[in-house]
């Protein structure tokens, strides 16, 4: 059987553009406090990816990313969703913390104490050399 796009199954939010059926029937969904199965998409280390388009060029891209816009019809392209449950397949959105990516920034993730090195030719004032 043939998988066609009907017009009304495409949802648009801001640049992106997805198929909103095939989306949600690829999603297993059980029951509140247990993590939904992300089987049905294309696996990566880095979680499930799903094709959709930006700008109207196709791309792979975050399966909960796309979930979060369809479902809550909002965009997420200033957010992180990071999955308190601890598994980054995870679809059930109630195990999703989504954070405002300009007010928390970027958590550094595996980096060894000791190993980053001062910047020695920054033009910025440093506090100590006020002293």
């Amino acid at each position: 059987m043939v998988n066609k796009t009907r017009p009304e199954d495409l949802k648009t939010m801001g640049q992106w553009t997805w198929n909103s059926r095939l989306l949600n029937e690829k999603v297993i969904r059980k029951n509140d406090d247990e993590c939904w199965p992300s089987t049905n998409f294309a696996q990566t280390q880095h979680g499930p990816l799903f094709g959709a388009r930006k700008n109207g060029k196709a791309q792979m891209t975050q399966v909960c990313r796309i979930l979060y816009r369809d479902w809550f019809n909002d965009d997420c392209e200033e957010k992180e969703i990071a999955h308190k449950c601890g598994n980054k397949n995870c679809l059930n959105s109630l195990h999703w913390q989504v954070k405002d990516v300009k007010k928390h920034g970027p958590q550094p993730r595996n980096i060894p104490q000791g190993t980053l090195k001062p910047v020695s030719k920054s033009k910025s004032k440093r506090w100590w050399d006020a002293l």
